[in-house]
């Protein structure tokens, strides 16, 4: 992505600090849904089978130490650490959502095997081959140096370790309806990476991909979802973003819903 596009890091912490207006949007799972093939439910029922695929993906179990990259308020976490008896460490550069996860997890006595830090990506304290999974759900894309990020993964997972990647990318437009008309304030949250891009940028970083897929239809009705979220909680969100804000989102979230732009991409890959 060009420089001009670069996510402003403050802006990101700034965003990801409102845990009330995130929530209202998205519910405690702060990413999209996943509807396979003849699925239906809600948006949290989706974004449940989404982890879910997240952690068949990296193959955690009972003796695995997890490494979650932009862990939100922890909720994937705690479901990764319940289902496979894993230990997960999760890091966000929000101070606010790592206090929230670590209380959840502590209501929810699930502090022993799940821990949260406030931590860039780009710069991670953790010692080489610390872990031996790692995923990261629509984080990367806020990255404004996602090299340095990925060769930060690498380091810190021991050979043969697995990464997860989830996250929105850019699509081949024929769609009139493009994403440059999205409100710069709230897309400067975004850099998104093509599909092609991105096995490039983990493959340079020392993985091998060994699996890529398109899950741009069955993440798709996510949108449409937190259009209808906002319409239900537009007071809340006023009072919590301001209404600039919320119709910024708003029209973020519709716009979305209906261009062909943006796509999402599961990627899944081994170090060397």
């Amino acid at each position: 992505m060009d420089e001009s596009c670069d996510p402003d890091l403050a802006a990101v912490a700034g965003f990801y600090d409102n845990i009330l207006a995130l929530e209202l949007l998205m519910g405690e799972n702060l990413h999209l849904g996943y509807w396979p093939e003849g699925s239906g439910g809600s948006l949290s029922e989706a974004q449940h089978r989404l982890t879910d695929l997240i952690a068949t993906s990296i193959r955690a179990d009972s003796t695995s130490r997890v490494l979650d990259i932009g862990c939100g308020t922890g909720a994937p976490a705690r479901r990764i650490a319940l289902m496979t008896g894993a230990h997960v460490t999760g890091v966000t550069i929000s101070r606010q959502q790592m206090e929230t996860a670590s209380e959840r997890s502590a209501a929810a006595d699930l502090a022993e095997r799940t821990k949260f830090l406030t931590e860039d990506a780009m710069d991670l304290s953790f010692s080489d081959a610390s872990f031996d999974r790692a995923f990261a759900i629509e984080s990367i894309v806020h990255m404004p140096e996602k090299e340095h990020a990925m060769r930060e993964i690498v380091r810190v997972l021991r050979p043969g370790g697995r990464l997860a990647i989830a996250d929105v990318v850019l699509l081949p437009s024929q769609d009139v309806i493009g994403v440059q008309s999205a409100d710069e304030s709230t897309f400067r949250l975004l850099a998104p990476e093509t599909a092609e891009s991105y096995g490039e940028l983990v493959r340079d970083a020392g993985f091998e991909v060994e699996e890529t897929r398109d899950l741009t239809d069955q993440t798709r009705p996510s949108y449409e979802h937190c259009v209808r979220r906002i319409q239900e909680n537009r007071s809340a969100l006023v009072a919590a973003i301001g209404s600039d804000r919320t119709t910024a989102l708003d029209n973020l979230m519709s716009l979305f819903a209906r261009t062909r732009q943006i796509g999402y991409l599961l990627l899944v890959a081994v170090k060397r």
